[in-house]
């Protein structure tokens, strides 16, 4: 490797960094601004890939033919776990069907959608020269996501060290975001349960005073009667023989049972 080409080289992995950091922040910034109301970590791996094999197809030699990236979930505490998004170079099909294949010691891992994929195997890749697998841990999540890289070239161990690089630091950048972006959705669906919460509060208060008021008035009615006939009664001094004295006992006597039945419905349980 020529002392230009390794400044070629190492230009295309300060500016392909440095592009893929402005794209996922800016997506970032969409997110944080609700400008982007169903971005989710599936849209984010894939924005991920894409970015990728854009600037892999940019490597500035002829030695560098074709890519295959994926990004692999694992569960917590899982053993094994799958392909699920996948991305392939324009030229895959035109050139060379390895590219769907990681060569490994013991044999070759298919890199196809809803493939399984072992812990084992993630982790040899990650730890094997070149390095094809690299983990985007987070603190923030029930599963480990991981990148993983299939290339077809004739590149020096010194171009091949460069693109290695290019990814572990991409990979940094990628687990960055990534968490931020999963705070961003853990708060937003916070705020949203909220908001629910709160809709939800406001229609029972509304229920809650529409019941008083009913309620208010239901024992108001019977109550007023009581109150009424008994200071009439009161008034005219209680006199047993007279009729209208017998009817007004008869209406508080109805309203005393009226007001005892609506108690009795209000502290009723459920």
């Amino acid at each position: 490797m020529t002392a230009i080409q390794r400044v070629n080289a190492e230009l295309w992995v300060e500016r392909s960094l440095r592009r893929l950091q402005s794209r996922l922040s800016m997506e970032l910034s969409r997110v944080l601004c609700l400008k982007i109301k169903l971005f989710s970590e599936a849209d984010f791996f894939q924005l991920i890939l894409e970015q990728l094999q854009i600037a892999l197809e940019d490597y500035p030699s002829s030695g560098f033919h074709q890519s295959c990236l994926a990004v692999a979930l694992v569960q917590a505490k899982a053993s094994f776990g799958s392909i699920c998004y996948l991305v392939r170079s324009s030229q895959n099909e035109l050139k060379d069907k390895r590219a769907n294949r990681i060569p490994t010691e013991e044999n070759q891992l298919s890199l196809k959608l809803s493939a399984e994929i072992t812990l084992e195997k993630l982790q040899s890749l990650e730890h094997q020269f070149p390095q094809k697998a690299w983990c985007l841990s987070s603190s923030y999540s029930a599963y480990s996501a991981w990148l993983i890289m299939d290339v077809t070239f004739s590149l020096s161990g010194d171009e091949t060290q460069i693109i290695s690089g290019f990814m572990t630091g991409a990979a940094q950048q990628c687990t960055q975001i990534l968490e931020q972006l999963r705070q961003i959705l853990d708060l937003q669906n916070y705020c949203q349960n909220l908001q629910t919460f709160n809709q939800n509060l406001e229609r029972t208060n509304q229920l809650k005073n529409k019941f008083l008021a009913s309620t208010s008035h239901e024992i108001r009615t019977p109550l007023s009667s009581i109150l009424g006939f008994t200071q009439l009664i009161l008034a005219q001094g209680y006199d047993k023989s007279r009729e209208k004295h017998q009817e007004y006992l008869n209406i508080i006597l109805s309203s005393g049972k009226h007001l005892l039945a609506l108690i009795n419905d209000i502290f009723r349980p459920v």
